[in-house]
């Protein structure tokens, strides 16, 4: 962690207060819509069909992990808030050289905050994959070994916004237009593939052990990715940020599948989930 990422974005308690509030209000968005597509899956699901129950408590138990932890990642990010500010808050000739008493605390509770931001972007990846099943299940089809990655089709281009010297490829994603419950999706929801493909490439990369660093902007405390540039030098890239901003983001867009799902799972007029 280096003391520029965080001198360069200093943040004051109105800016955390009114990020604090969007989170809050996002994740108590997302924790209504799970809560109400969790009570329609009970009343269609058949007692006696183990894979539709099966699909129903995955559904049910992702969103409770989600829910749980969010707050955990909040407490993290106050912390991180507080110590960034004390760090801040001295003098500029105290600063240097480092480690100081400050410095060290602020780097403790980043290492904290760090292990929150990734854990989270796991949950809420894997919240989409019930929710995709769920959709499958509903249009007829077997549910068993879907992914909401197989609801999309892949493409990359060249990043407008590589660094000097350095291009970088971008994957884009669109819904397949033969699948049911992208079908589903893309009238409710058009600007998921984009959501989605950007938040799982940034999983990838967590998942594969990219190195991050602390990061501030004003109201937020994050994370960057850590990338080597053409000439050898340790940077910040500065496109793959994860702030609690961006969480709130995932939340959102989770919340507006989820109310999808929801709302095919009350309309669903038989009672009986057709076989797969």
């Amino acid at each position: 962690m280096t003391a520029q990422h965080f001198a360069a974005g200093m943040t004051t308690e109105g800016e955390r207060l009114d990020l604090l509030e969007g989170y809050t209000s996002a994740l108590q968005r997302f924790s209504a819509i799970h809560d109400e597509m969790c009570r329609n899956l009970e009343r269609i699901k058949q007692r006696d069909d183990i894979r539709t129950v099966k699909l129903a408590l995955e559904a049910s138990a992702s969103g409770a992990r989600i829910v749980a932890f969010a707050h955990v990642l909040s407490e993290a990010h106050a912390a991180a808030a507080a110590a960034q500010a004390e760090w801040t808050s001295a003098p500029t000739g105290e600063q240097e050289p480092f480690p100081t008493r400050e410095f060290d605390a602020l780097g403790n509770t980043w290492a904290r905050l760090d292990s929150c931001y990734q854990a989270m972007f796991f949950f809420v990846r894997g919240y989409q994959d019930p929710l995709y099943r769920v959709l499958l299940r509903l249009a007829g089809e077997k549910w068993g070994a879907g992914s909401m990655s197989d609801a999309f089709e892949y493409s990359a281009i060249d990043d407008p916004d590589s660094p000097p010297g350095w291009t970088r490829r971008k994957k884009l994603a669109r819904y397949k237009t033969r699948n049911p419950a992208a079908r589903t999706l893309a009238t409710e929801v058009p600007d998921y593939p984009r959501w989605f493909v950007r938040w799982r490439e940034l999983r990838n990369g967590l998942k594969s052990g990219a190195a991050t660093n602390g990061f501030a902007t004003p109201g937020d405390i994050g994370i960057v990715f850590s990338e080597i540039s053409p000439k050898g030098h340790t940077m910040g890239d500065t496109r793959q940020v994860i702030t609690l901003s961006t969480v709130a983001e995932g939340l959102s867009m989770s919340a507006a599948v989820a109310l999808v799902v929801s709302t095919a799972v009350a309309q669903f007029q038989t009672g009986v989930l057709p076989s797969a």
